[in-house]
């Protein structure tokens, strides 16, 4: 097998096995895929914790994250507060119904890396780490080249559905960080 195609089918399959890992996750508490996306999200990206936060790392149309946005605000996971210094800005915070789900997310993240990992050495994560972070580097340097030059994201390549195309970026992360959403 090719290397690159060998590359972008391993990348795939982690991420697909990782959205088999929350699975379940959603249905538990009568939430959607997408619904538990945004939750971990804003769990796990602290600082990330706007819409368009969302729409850029995710790659997610700005239409999709409103609806699922507001669905989580009137079933009461989240709140949404005016930054005070810019209005135009709406900051998305998770309320206390939400730590239940945040907790099901995390054990199932931690399934994940322990599955992910097995076998390998301290060493060697932190190896796949760095590697996967430059990567990403490379390939978020590339994606932002491709909006300048076409004024959009060619495709949809990085779109997903439900959680994040960050997957890649963020399995290598050690115990309980891994698969970062």
């Amino acid at each position: 097998m090719n290397e690159n195609t060998e590359l972008l089918l391993s990348v795939q399959m982690m991420r697909k096995l990782y959205v088999q890992y929350l699975r379940d996750v959603g249905p538990a508490f009568g939430l959607q895929p997408a619904d538990t996306d945004i939750i971990s999200f804003l769990r796990f990206n602290p600082g990330m914790d706007t819409a368009n936060d969302i729409v850029e790392l995710r790659r997610l149309s700005k239409g999709s994250v409103s609806q699922t946005v507001e669905r989580l605000a009137q079933k009461g996971y989240l709140r949404r507060e005016e930054d005070p210094r810019d209005r135009r800005r709406t900051h998305l915070y998770l309320t206390e119904k939400a730590e239940p789900v945040v907790q099901a997310i995390q054990a199932k993240r931690e399934a994940y890396t322990e599955m992910l990992f097995h076998g390998l050495s301290q060493k060697e994560i932190a190896e796949y780490t760095r590697l996967t972070r430059h990567l990403m580097k490379n390939a978020q340097a590339a994606w932002k080249t491709d909006r300048s030059d076409t004024g959009k994201a060619s495709g949809d390549a990085g779109k997903t559905s439900g959680d994040t195309g960050k997957a890649s970026g963020d399995t290598g992360k050690t115990s309980g960080d891994a698969g970062k959403t």
